[in-house]
């Protein structure tokens, strides 16, 4: 509400004023000029009369540059005025204000502070504005400074839009580059990066693999799905990551095992999926969910992004399992979703694989793995038996990789008869004749020195049940009696599965393998429940 004289005045409702700030033709005159539309509007009051106030101070003059950076604000504001009301969104705005606004740049001493959803230009006050278009300015140069994150989002909205970009390709790395820095100065970009990102090379339709894409700019972490496909130790740490069961915590995955482990799950995963394929069955569907109808899909939820009209129409994959179609100015896609089956199949898997790779060779402590019910339903449906098939492809891998492989180099010969023959000599010779070596200046071996070895009688399960929170000791008591371990959980005052993890971490820190599966419910593994019983149900 603004006074007129000593009476209320209603301001012109939106799309009562044209882009220039004047009334439309039959509208009052009421001394009321509002520039621009949106959330932003400038008001000047004039000739009021019957109001009295203290005189003011007359206004400082604006020196030349600060008239022409208030002159070109204003014409930013003016330009939500000339869009149709038709297609007057928030959107279509941003986009033609930053078209306008792409190569400006300021120099503002201050940090005006600056907190809004869905933040744009027209949400900005003049000392915002000049606070936004100088920070970016240094961004563009490289000199990254902390500023409220709204300004960063509004920097992030420009690149999704192509703004200040020469090439998609570009605004790729450029969104990039921007995540990795600015993340230090707080986490609220992680919400939104990794799918914004997967929607950039989308909807830009990049021409290289979206694989290639993440592994080059170091974020593929983010996007396991991608890599559930292939073959390679990217696909290894992909179904790791989804899986139930996390073979990197097991103390039989070190740094002597850990590429024997990987190579041999690779190799169990082709074979099954080259049964699978005999059947005409894809081993991946086994493990995601395919919608069996294609749905609508609109890129950047979340952002202020203009779609622009007129799409081409194309096809672009992510995987076998997703892919998207633009047809006609409308996208459709076919997503694969990864589902609770589909962790615990994998894990299953995870765990027979490294059962049978601690059977052939060796390893000092054997583990069972045990599907639940339903998990290899799918399979025997196509009389596919998973188990056999783990346990003879782990059988003919261990075999090949430890074949013993013996090559001579002709060149050495000589050498090596040389070497002979001075052996020979030193042993024919007299015995005062042989001169004693040298002592070795290297440290004796720890076990034989003693050096920082372990007591032989320090018990490492009593170590890791003393390390233990009274409600992780509650926790595991409660799993082995097959009760929920939800109360324990609040009691401390955390989530169940964050409680399993800690107990996890703790073993495998003490025992170097974790005792707890966690699916929704915990359960202890079936090697450990007797000797866990025997310190935890005695007690």
């Amino acid at each position: 509400m603004v006074l007129r004289g000593h009476e209320p005045f209603k301001l012109p409702e939106r799309g009562q004023v044209d882009g220039e700030g004047r009334q439309p033709p039959g509208g009052p005159d009421n001394g009321v000029r509002v520039d621009g539309l949106g959330s932003f509007a400038e008001l000047e009051l004039r000739g009021l009369r019957g109001v009295r106030s203290d005189p003011a101070p007359a206004p400082e003059p604006l020196s030349a540059p600060a008239r022409e950076i208030a002159a070109r604000f204003r014409a930013m504001r003016r330009i939500a005025g000339y869009v149709s009301p038709f297609q007057n969104d928030a959107a279509r705005v941003f986009f033609e204000q930053a078209s306008f606004m792409r190569n400006f740049e300021d120099d503002y001493g201050e940090c005006a502070p600056f907190s809004e959803y869905y933040p744009s230009y027209q949400k900005m006050s003049h000392r915002q504005l000049r606070t936004y278009f100088t920070w970016r300015a240094r961004v563009r140069r490289g000199e990254m400074a902390e500023v409220p994150v709204s300004y960063a989002f509004v920097y992030i909205y420009e690149l999704l839009n192509n703004i200040g970009v020469d090439e998609p390709a570009k605004g790729f790395d450029m969104l990039v580059d921007f995540w990795r820095t600015f993340r230090g100065y707080g986490i609220a970009l992680e919400r939104y990066m990794p799918r914004w990102l997967k929607d950039y090379y989308i909807y830009y339709a990049l021409p290289v693999t979206f694989q290639s894409l993440t592994v080059g700019r170091g974020i593929a972490g983010y996007y396991p799905e991608a890599f559930a496909y292939g073959s390679d130790e990217r696909t290894f740490e992909a179904y790791s990551d989804i899986s139930s069961y996390d073979i990197r915590k097991s103390r039989f995955y070190n740094e002597g095992t850990a590429g024997l482990a990987r190579d041999c799950f690779i190799f169990v995963l082709d074979r099954l999926r080259s049964l699978c394929e005999e059947k005409r069955v894809c081993f991946e569907d086994m493990v995601f969910y395919r919608a069996a109808n294609n749905r609508s899909w609109k890129p950047f939820a979340g952002a202020v992004f203009y779609y622009t009209p007129n799409q081409p129409d194309r096809r672009v994959a992510i995987t076998r399992g997703e892919k998207y179609v633009y047809l006609g100015n409308h996208c459709l896609y076919r997503r694969a979703v990864l589902s609770d089956h589909g962790k615990r199949l994998v894990g299953y898997i995870m765990k027979a694989m490294e059962s049978e790779l601690r059977r052939v060779s060796r390893f000092k402590h054997s583990i069972t793995a045990r599907p639940f019910d339903g998990d290899l339903r799918d399979f025997e449906e196509i009389g596919v038996s998973v188990g056999g098939v783990i346990r003879d492809a782990t059988e003919e891998f261990y075999a090949a990789a430890t074949r013993m492989r013996v090559s001579v180099d002709a060149r050495a010969l000589g050498r090596i008869r040389r070497e002979a023959a001075d052996t020979r000599d030193r042993l024919l010779a007299p015995e005062d004749e042989i001169v004693s070596a040298p002592a070795s200046d290297a440290p004796a071996r720890a076990e034989d020195a003693g050096a920082e070895t372990e007591p032989e009688d320090e018990n490492p399960w009593e170590r890791f049940l003393k390390s233990l929170t009274r409600a992780e000791r509650n926790a595991l008591t409660a799993a082995l009696q097959s009760r929920d371990i939800a109360a324990c959980a609040e009691a401390d005052g955390v989530m169940p599965e964050v409680l399993a993890d800690g107990i996890n971490q703790k073993a495998a820190d003490i025992l170097g393998d974790v005792v707890l599966e966690f699916d929704g419910a915990a359960a202890v593994y079936e090697d450990y429940r007797e000797i866990l019983s025997e310190h935890l149900l005695a007690e």
